[in-house]
């Protein structure tokens, strides 16, 4: 049965009039349903919110970050929906000004201005770079009094015309960032000096500047918290740069990317180091290797300061190069930091690049982790030339190794150093090596045992236990186990305390392994019967490697992994990227170590 209404009983002369009469009571009906569920949502908990813990909910949705296979799809406005599920939604939205605080490029023209609109007198937030960049003096200039950041990607013609009317006062800027997108050099009027600004940025802590001049002189180089300078047009000088830093200590970030002349005079040794001492995170990118070693050289920051430092050096110079530095940052180092709770060290060489990679793990009273990153680069493509046995050895006693748990590395260790450095050390359980570095390690282990063990006469034989291995593809299946083991008796295991004490896995890659293995199999058996098992072997891409071998080390380790290599001694091949120079560095460290061993790599 239709519900009543008065117009259902009233006649009209013509369909005209009733349209134009039923329609207006329509439109009152909606605008009382519309009436009634809003009257019906003030009883929901939602609506109880107060408005300023529902504006906080809608700036959480704001920033909500987007799953991946998602991104693609999404804009940073679909918070904006937050305005259509209610009226009362949108009423708090609207009357929020800190919402609409956030400007970019990226949006519409209209909407960017919508939203400077509705921002009212906010602190701003403003992102010009890409596409309707071109229009940042519109919405920076007017505006310059009240934004807080304020991020730039322009060229270098609209930087020079946008830089002309940064003529106010920013009081209430606290982080600039500027990117200049292409290579045009910039003319002085552009350099960011005291005229930017009106020399007036009382808060601002965080600075970024990219392909952009600066007078180190300025007054907003003050008070910064992070710095970051890459590739100014006109570079600065060693002096002019510590100048500047000087008048910085309460720097916690510092990022310096070629911002030095090439070829100019370095600084004085005589100046007075620069002390940082909030400095959390330093990095000098790009420069020449002396220059770079410049700046360093002159800071003074925490111990546990992440380091990251990238160079350009003339061809010929390596390790002693490494050497210099940690001897530099080591020095730079305002007191010793207290031991981490573990340490990984990975150090690389290859034919133009020498790295060295420290991760440390912060004990539970400090905050932060801290890393140390060395990159040496051969200028133009040339070679860094490769450290022999005595220049590694002293890099590491520029390095504190006790909380070392994971070392891996292709650079040349000869036995001495694999024995007395790394060898004691309390925490290593993971060591990764490759050619005749692994050679050098292995012949380290074995070393140790023979100088501790009875003579081979007094030894007693016996075969091993022989357990399943992991296989690669291309491995081959039904070895033979009837490897002979010597092994020491139980007193004597007892009593020896062998190197690598805490071992348990080992990578080698790429090395020839001894005919026969018996002084290896003697050694890993040893260092079982005293409970400092290797519980895990890792051999890739090994010469000399068959069942008979694989079989006589599943005995005394836990688990041997095979990629399933077979490759065989060839003379007439080089097994090391580094070619036959190497050789004659490590032979002779080997004489009288490992006497069953083939030193023939390939």
């Amino acid at each position: 049965m239709m519900s009543y209404h008065p117009i259902l009983t009233q006649r009209f002369d013509t369909s005209d009039i009733a349209f134009t009469k039923i329609d207006k009571e329509l439109a009152a009906l909606r605008d009382t349903i519309r009436a009634l569920h809003a009257f019906r949502n003030t009883f929901t908990p939602v609506y109880r919110l107060p408005p300023e813990i529902l504006t906080r909910i809608f700036s959480f949705v704001r920033h909500v970050p987007k799953p991946a296979f998602y991104s693609n799809r999404a804009t940073p406005l679909e918070w904006v929906d937050v305005t259509r599920v209610s009226q009362h939604w949108r009423n708090v939205a609207i009357g929020s000004p800190t919402l609409w605080s956030h400007i970019s490029s990226t949006y519409p023209k209209r909407l960017a201005e919508e939203f400077l609109q509705r921002s009212k007198a906010a602190p701003l937030s403003i992102d010009m770079r890409g596409p309707g960049s071109q229009d940042a003096d519109q919405f920076i200039t007017p505006s310059l009094f009240r934004i807080r950041e304020l991020t730039l990607g322009l060229s270098s013609a609209s930087w020079i015309g946008l830089s002309r009317n940064l003529s106010s006062p920013a009081p209430l800027l606290e982080s600039l960032s500027i990117m200049i997108t292409d290579n045009v050099k910039q003319s002085t009027s552009s350099t960011i000096s005291d005229t930017t600004f009106a020399g007036t940025t009382p808060r601002l802590r965080f600075l970024e500047l990219t392909g952009c001049s600066v007078d180190i002189n300025s007054s907003i180089f003050s008070d910064l918290n992070a710095l970051d300078l890459c590739n100014p047009p006109q570079k600065l000088l060693v002096t002019d740069l510590l100048t500047c830093l000087r008048n910085l200590p309460r720097l916690t970030s510092l990022v310096l990317t070629e911002v030095l002349v090439t070829g100019a005079p370095l600084a004085s040794s005589n100046l007075d180091t620069i002390v940082l001492a909030s400095l959390a995170s330093l990095a000098i990118r790009g420069g020449s290797f002396a220059q770079d070693l410049d700046i360093l050289s002159h800071l003074s920051f925490p111990a546990n300061t992440t380091l990251r430092f990238y160079s350009i050096t003339p061809t010929g110079e390596g390790l002693p190069s490494l050497s210099e530095f940690l001897r530099v940052h080591k020095a730079s180092r305002l007191q010793e930091s207290s031991q981490p709770l573990q340490a990984s060290l990975d150090l690389r060489c290859s034919w133009n690049l020498l790295r060295l990679f420290i991760h440390a793990e912060c004990n539970e009273s400090e905050s932060v982790d801290s890393l140390l990153t060395f990159e040496l680069v051969g200028q133009w493509g040339g070679m860094v030339e490769m450290p022999d046995q005595t220049e590694t050895a002293t890099l590491f006693s520029y390095l504190s190794l006790p909380s070392l748990t994971t070392f891996s590395t292709n650079c040349n260790i000869g036995v001495e150093t694999w024995t007395n450095i790394f060898g004691p050390l309390p925490k290593l359980q993971h060591v990764s090596a490759s050619g005749f570095r692994a050679i050098n390690l292995l012949s380290a282990i074995v070393a140790d045992f023979k100088a501790r063990s009875p003579p081979s006469s007094e030894r007693k034989q016996k075969k091993p236990n022989t357990r399943g291995r992991k296989k690669g593809k291309g491995s081959r299946s039904g070895g033979k186990q009837g490897s002979q083991v010597a092994s020491t008796s139980n007193s004597q295991a007892v009593d020896w305390e062998p190197i690598f004490p805490q071992l348990e896995t080992l990578e080698l890659e790429k090395m020839t392994f001894p005919e026969p293995v018996t002084d290896l199999v003697a050694a890993l058996s040893a260092r079982k019967m005293v409970g400092k098992e290797i519980k895990s072997i890792s051999v890739l891409e090994c010469l000399n490697l068959g069942d008979e071998v694989l079989d006589a080390l599943d005995g005394c380790v836990g688990e041997i992994s095979w990629d399933g290599y077979t490759g065989s001694v060839d003379e007439d091949e080089d097994e090391d990227e580094f070619g036959e120079d190497y050789m004659d560095s490590y032979d002779s460290d080997l004489d009288g170590y490992f006497a069953p061993w083939s030193y023939t790599i390939l």
